[in-house]
Order: C-alpha cells, then structure tokens, then sequence
C-alpha cells in the first residue's frame, strides 16, 4: 500500500467543518496547550481552538484489518491545514514500537535525577509552547502535557527505557508524516 497525501482542496466540504467531525478514535495527538511569547487579541496565551496534530485510527471490520487507517490532521486555530495518512502497514510498524503506558512526569524526575548523579547537563528550552502529547494504541496509555517536551524527552532517551520508547514513537509518526504529507516514501 502507498502512503497518500489528501490535499486540502479535493474536498468539497469545508474544511473548518472537517476539523469539528473526524471519523475514528484519537490514537496519538501532540496539541499546543499554551504560548510562551504569542498572545491572542483579548492577552490570553492559548489557542482559541485546538491546535496540533491529531491522528485517528479508523478500524475496520472483523478480519478486515487490512481496511484500517491512520489519518492525521495538522490543526491551526481550528483549521485543518494539512491531512496525511497511512494503511495497515503503517498500523502494524506502529503497533510493534515497544510502547507502555507510564507517567511521563514521574519517568523525568527520575530520569533527571539519575543525570545529575552522573554528571550528565540538563536541557531546556525557554521560549515556545506548553504541549500535551497524548497516545492510547494497542494496550498503551500516555497523556503529558510540558513545556517544549521535545528536546528533554530527547536528552533523556538514553537514560530511561521508556522516555527513549517515546522518543522512538514521536520519531516514527513525525517521520512517517514528513514522508507521507511529502509522497516521497510508500508505507508498506
């Protein structure tokens, strides 16, 4: 199966419209929850509407798995300004990541302990947005919501099984859709 772009002007319904019904469950969604510099006309920080990537997993029938998809939709103040999608093959590379649920929050503080018992720096970032990522696929829960949690979940990786497992699951989507939104690469 190849991956597939949708462009946003094949639809014939709107896509504002779009962003409020999409078929499927919410699997994987890294959605803006704050601003640290931006602010909206009235002074609050957050997007007025959701904001993010958001991907659904569209099941199909009872030994039909091969009918399956992953369509995420890139989000701006409610706005879908990007749509990509996978199939079964892009399900099946996702479902064998060796992903667990776990606190997120409890995982960094030991984490970050243990680094500094080892001499090893701490990483941050001080401008940009508070995040909450969120994943609920094949048996496992996360939900963390942190600020610019990309970089520290990054610095951390080698020093925790399962923030480097979150790494790999952020690096899998966020590659898969670079190259599907780009056509480049078939998802088999």
């Amino acid at each position: 199966m190849r991956a597939w772009l949708v462009p946003c002007a094949l639809f014939a319904v709107s896509l504002p419209a779009l962003a409020q019904d999409f078929p499927g469950k919410i699997i994987y969604s890294v959605e803006v929850v704050e601003w640290a510099l931006e602010r909206n006309a009235d002074g609050s920080k957050g997007p007025k509407r959701k904001t993010g990537i958001f991907c659904h997993h569209k099941e199909a029938g009872p030994g039909q798995f091969e009918l399956a998809s992953l369509t995420c939709y890139q989000l701006r103040n409610g706005e879908v300004i990007a749509i990509a999608g996978g199939g079964a093959g892009f399900l099946k590379k996702l479902q064998a990541l060796p992903i667990a649920s776990f606190d997120v929050d409890k995982e960094m503080k030991a984490t970050r302990q243990k680094q500094r018992a080892n001499g090893v720096g701490e990483v941050g970032v001080l401008d940009g947005a508070r995040y909450r990522i969120r994943y609920d696929f094949n048996g496992a829960s996360i939900d963390y919501t942190g600020w610019n949690p990309g970089p520290v979940i990054d610095h951390m990786a080698p020093d925790s099984v399962n923030l480097g497992n979150l790494k790999q699951l952020i690096d899998f989507i966020a590659l898969n859709l670079g190259r599907m939104a780009t056509g480049l690469v078939p998802l088999d």
